[in-house]
């Protein structure tokens, strides 16, 4: 994620990894229709405007829809499918994961 190119950003930026993705969905921020909860907002002053960038969804429907395709029935009442949500000025991106990311922080690139 390019925290340095907002304007009075961070001079780093961020880099998730999943390992074993169950789903990605790329979607307009304009039209979502992968339901999300209100979406919070920074808490920062200079920032207040700004949708908080990574999300971890609960009681998501799509990782419910999805662990139930793909779980057992017993596995399903315990399944640990997580919906992980990526805001950005222009995009969502929507991932489903039994596992966590890793996060690492990185130099800024200019591309």
């Amino acid at each position: 994620m390019h925290f340095s190119r907002v304007f009075g950003g961070f001079d780093k930026d961020i880099e998730l990894t999943f390992t074993s993705p169950m789903a990605v969905q790329w979607e307009d921020e304009t039209f979502g229709l992968i339901g999300l909860p209100e979406l919070p907002a920074c808490a920062a002053t200079e920032f207040k405007s700004y949708t908080y960038p990574t999300l971890i969804v609960p009681d998501s429907k799509w990782a419910d829809l999805y662990a139930a395709r793909t779980h057992m029935a017993e596995e399903y009442k315990s399944h640990k499918v997580a919906h992980y949500a990526f805001v950005s000025m222009n995009d969502l991106l929507h991932v489903l994961s039994q596992e966590n990311p890793s996060v690492r922080v990185v130099e800024a690139r200019n591309a």
